[in-house]
């Protein structure tokens, strides 16, 4: 009995006053930021791997944006030596959940290559692809995203991490051996990428913007290339047939992602994000990551 003259029993307090809407996993995770952000009716695909509803168990890494864009753990519904390996608790939503790579790993779509897909490599492509990724201290590269698998009649796009040792994030798409945007090859902004720590990695572009219609984001800004925050997004030549996978962490059969590389999620928006867009994100995913 306290002074007022009733009892208050703390232990009862939150079975008596229900949480209403608020939902803890969905507040912190992905796919509860990009809602909070309005931006969810542009969002394609998410995967996150500190959310239970995106992977507890199992081999499919699951969409949570409600498309049923989800991936296989390596090339086939069941284990194999190319599957990449879940680390950490079940719905822990912290830095300690990902996806681990042992350099023969990759993620397969589950299902058809979906329109989605290929529009990224097609004449107005309008997206953006976002990566949460720690790469260990190599020197080789690797794909965090491509509908590329050995023939490349079609045109395909390849969201990637650099080739050489200058630890840089970059994007190209080509057809038939030759760059549909850009004209000199991958595009990499001059950001080194500091090896073994998360980073929020972006590229967004719509391409009938043309001049200043793509940039390249990290960890909280712009990305620049040579002294601009943006870049032309006009494609030479985009593809029309159909491309494979997609894949993460790799192609089909190659370009993986190195031994002791970690993804702790990705998302694709079916629309060219702006620059306050994804600092609306990274302003609530970075602190997961140690990341402000």
């Amino acid at each position: 009995m306290d002074n007022d003259g009733w009892t208050w029993d703390c232990r009862m307090s939150f079975a008596n006053f229900p949480m209403g809407t608020i939902n803890p996993t969905l507040e912190m995770s992905f796919q509860g930021i990009v809602e909070r952000a309005g931006l969810a009716t542009n969002l394609e695909v998410c995967l996150d791997a500190g959310d239970a509803n995106s992977y507890t168990s199992g081999v499919r890494w699951l969409d949570t944006s409600g498309n049923s864009n989800n991936f296989l753990f390596g090339a086939a519904a069941g284990a194999g030596t190319d599957d990449p390996t879940f680390n950490g608790t079940p719905g822990g939503l912290s830095s300690s959940e990902y996806m681990a790579f042992d350099g023969g790993d990759s993620f397969h779509y589950d299902g058809s290559i979906p329109d989605w897909a290929n529009n990224i490599a097609y004449d107005n492509a309008n997206f953006t692809l976002v990566c949460v990724f720690a790469h260990p201290e190599t020197t080789n590269g690797a794909y965090f995203f491509t509908t590329y698998e050995g023939a490349s009649a079609f045109a395909y796009p390849v969201f990637q991490w650099d080739w050489g040792t200058a630890e840089k994030v970059g994007f190209y798409v080509a057809k038939q051996g030759a760059n549909v945007w850009s004209s000199s090859g991958v595009v990499y902004p001059d950001n080194v990428t500091t090896n073994n720590t998360p980073h929020f990695l972006a590229v967004s572009l719509n391409e009938a913007t043309g001049a200043g219609g793509a940039f390249f984001y990290e960890d909280g800004d712009y990305s620049q290339i040579g002294s601009a925050d943006t870049r032309s997004s006009t494609y030479s030549n985009p593809g029309t047939g159909d491309g494979r996978g997609p894949f993460i962490g790799g192609t089909g059969s190659s370009n993986r992602i190195d031994n002791g590389a970690k993804m702790y999620g990705l998302m694709v928006f079916n629309a060219a994000l702006s620059k306050a867009n994804l600092d609306a994100l990274y302003a609530e995913i970075g602190p997961r990551f140690g990341l402000s």
